[in-house]
């Protein structure tokens, strides 16, 4: 509890806004959803935890038009947009529940954890296949007109909630990301591959920072064989786990 509250004195005496301190106390103290608690303070807790990584901190929860088809949780410098995932990859779950993660309900995957339904790419909600609403932000960010490069996003993850050391634990996101995306069909129509693809090429500044001055089809085939399919590509750069 102790270690908590240091984390929330900090957050606070570092947040941007009134509106948004009382955003989070809303949400620590008020909201139902554990999921939701869970996420939002590891949020608080990294911005304590890594003090230089987020002292350019501008917004928080932002809502504005610095970056289209997203709502970042942090933006830095006004130019750098970071999301923060607490996802479980399901080692430490108890088999007779599910893992409850607001980015994909109703998954009946249950004790698999909700790095589990990102990977798949889409969930069942109320009887209706849904694209999962990660995998739709992950292609918003990389087609908006803010991000420029990949040093323009970073997400985060909660090292608690995923099993072995480092670098291992970052290995293991960094391959959800490459199976979700070299899936070419997944039994919904559609292809996550051409889809991250043409989300990038669509940006015209990330597609010279990836690509040079590769033509369509090379970009293509650059992009499947060396930036998605091997981790260790500055594709991955935007992961980080903390």
């Amino acid at each position: 509890m102790d270690v908590y509250l240091k984390h929330l004195e900090y957050w606070s005496l570092h947040s941007v806004g009134k509106d948004k301190r009382d955003y989070v106390r809303d949400v620590l103290l008020v909201n139902p959803n554990q999921k939701t608690r869970e996420g939002q303070y590891f949020i608080i807790r990294a911005i304590h935890d890594y003090p230089a990584e987020f002292s350019t901190l501008t917004h928080y929860e932002y809502d504005g038009n610095l970056v289209q088809n997203c709502e970042p949780d942090v933006v830095l410098n006004g130019t750098t947009f970071c999301e923060f995932k607490s996802w479980s990859d399901g080692s430490l779950l108890d088999p007779n529940f599910e893992d409850e993660d607001e980015d994909t309900p109703n998954t009946g995957n249950a004790g698999k954890g909700a790095f589990f339904g990102f990977k798949k790419g889409w969930y069942i909600e109320n009887g209706k296949l849904t694209q999962n609403n990660s995998f739709k932000q992950f292609k918003g960010l990389l087609s908006s007109n803010g991000v420029t490069s990949m040093n323009s996003f970073r997400y985060y993850f909660d090292a608690r909630k995923i099993s072995g050391g480092q670098p291992a634990k970052e290995n293991f996101v960094k391959t959800v990301f490459k199976d979700m995306i070299e899936i070419r069909n997944d039994g919904q129509g559609h292809d996550h591959l051409q889809e991250v693809f043409d989300a990038i090429w669509a940006n015209t500044n990330l597609r010279a920072d990836l690509f040079q001055n590769r033509n369509q089809q090379d970009a293509e085939d650059y992009f499947r064989t060396e930036l998605v399919f091997k981790i260790d590509s500055k594709f991955y750069s935007f992961i980080n786990v903390k």
